[in-house]
């Protein structure tokens, strides 16, 4: 698990991302300094929570989301796209499982 601030840093930079802002349109949202953004996104420095807040206030977001772990990836496949499933019954004659 990283530290904290790496995690918020590492959101903060994938939501800014995502969006398609740039370091100075976050700044004029968030009334943050494109500076002190850019440290946050590379994990040089512990904002405070006002930092934070001002951060999850101006870009729209949970403050909780500027906290959490990173999701997994999570694939969605048909019945169609997943092949059968065989196994040996013991006895050299396939069993298709499903």
């Amino acid at each position: 698990m990283d530290s904290i601030h790496i995690r918020i840093g590492h959101n903060l930079q994938r939501i800014r991302k995502q969006r398609g802002f740039s370091l100075d349109k976050v700044a004029i949202k968030t009334k943050v300094s494109k500076g002190m953004l850019h440290q946050i996104e590379r994990g040089d420095v512990q904002p405070t929570v006002t930092t934070v807040w001002k951060i999850a206030t101006g870009l729209n977001i949970s403050f909780s989301s500027l906290l959490k772990d990173e999701d997994a990836a999570v694939s969605v496949v048909t019945r169609k796209e997943l092949p059968d499933i065989t196994e040996d019954d013991m006895q050299g004659v396939p069993v298709v499982s499903f």
